[in-house]
């Protein structure tokens, strides 16, 4: 609804002048979508190539196939969507 021209304004793409209140509704909606796509998967016992990690506004998705080493250990193989 909100990336989709409901919220009232122009169009359904933020623009480069974004407020913040703007990019954490977006943050939030990925978020959730994030979720979404992981309970699907674990309910129709698909395995993904990229881990969906679900943590509200600021979920990620890992990339299980990069090697974790002491120098990317935190977020080599990470994706903050």
């Amino acid at each position: 609804w909100l990336l989709a021209g409901g919220g009232g304004g122009g169009g359904g793409v933020p623009s480069s002048s974004t407020s913040a209140a703007d990019e954490e509704c977006v943050a939030t909606a990925l978020g959730h979508a994030c979720h979404l796509i992981s309970l699907m998967a674990k309910y129709s016992l698909l395995h993904l190539r990229f881990t969906p990690i679900p943590i509200a506004s600021k979920s990620y998705m890992r990339d299980p196939s990069i090697l974790a080493t002491r120098s990317n250990a935190k977020d080599g193989s990470d994706f903050p969507l």
